[in-house]
């Protein structure tokens, strides 16, 4: 059975902070040597490199070398196709990163060149870098904490810079549509991932990874509403006139054995026809009649 609710739902609390702020991952190429040095010694200061950024590095995630140089294989990727938009999107979809720093050895007047680049991936644009000139491999063990420094400037100052703004509609980083603001928080909602009970819903929310998140959730009733108002009424999204779940249900609790037990007496959905809640009453040891769909939503800040 199941008990229509003719008034529209009040949106007195926000949808809730379930998403922590996504870090910057940022992935470092080997030392390409141009001339000036040899291919090992430019590995030993690959390693280096990697070891004293990665020690220095809290606001951003290292991607692993052997990432790297599988990625670039199984892609056949070449330096010098950075400024291929397409070959250099497939390698920022294998390696998950935001960011991948470049670095050169070149034998320059005499001295050794050391050029450090770093590209924004989401944009295929230089973003910054440092150069330092060596008469020898070995002095730029000496200079490695100033590198490093100065690239660590160049990794905060680019990613404040590179902070995109959504708005309502867009697609969020999950995959998903953004369907409200608040600050610098964004919610985003899944596309209908199905039809079901309740159960079933819980069971999608759970397994369910769009755009690699895992932190998808049933919405609360206030999402729903903030979805149907922000979205479904405005033709967003392939959102139809179905009923939708919540998250929430409604309890009743009892007293025995000295204690207080809780039952379920009542499963909540959106109707997306009218805007009304409903609940379903036949949750009782987890079983219910009605059937909805299915949607998720997570909050995310770029």
């Amino acid at each position: 059975m199941k008990k229509i609710l003719t008034c529209l739902l009040l949106l007195f609390t926000a949808t809730g902070h379930y998403a922590q702020e996504k870090l910057s991952v940022v992935a470092i190429a080997p030392f390409e040597v141009i001339s000036g040095i040899s291919p090992s010694d430019a590995e030993a200061i690959t390693r280096v490199f990697y070891i004293e950024l990665k020690k220095k590095s809290q606001n951003f995630i290292l991607v692993d070398r052997s990432v790297i140089e599988k990625a670039e294989k199984e892609h056949y990727f070449q330096t010098n196709e950075w400024s291929n938009d397409e070959k250099t999107a497939k390698l920022k979809e294998a390696l998950n990163a935001d960011w991948i720093i470049r670095s050169e050895f070149q034998k320059f007047e005499g001295e050794i060149l050391v050029t450090i680049q770093f590209y924004d991936l989401n944009s295929f644009e230089f973003n910054g870098g440092t150069h330092i000139k060596l008469k020898s491999p070995g002095e730029i063990y000496n200079k490695m904490d100033d590198i490093v420094a100065e690239l660590l400037a160049t990794i905060d100052s680019g990613a404040k810079s590179s902070k995109k703004e959504y708005n309502i509609g867009d697609k969020g980083l999950g995959d998903g549509i953004v369907f409200y603001i608040e600050g610098n928080t964004y919610y985003e909602v899944s596309p209908i991932l199905g039809r079901g009970i309740w159960v079933r819903a819980w069971q999608v929310a759970e397994t369910y990874h769009g755009g690699n998140c895992s932190d998808w959730k049933l919405p609360s009733r206030s999402s729903l509403y903030l979805i149907y108002r922000n979205l479904k009424q405005k033709g967003i999204g392939d959102f139809g006139d179905d009923c939708y779940w919540s998250s929430e249900q409604n309890s009743n609790y009892y007293r025995g054995n000295n204690k207080y037990y809780r039952e379920c007496s009542g499963l909540y959905y959106l109707n997306f026809k009218d805007g009304n809640v409903g609940y379903d009453e036949g949750c009782s040891n987890g079983r219910n009649y009605e059937t909805c769909s299915i949607i998720l939503v997570r909050s995310f800040t770029p």
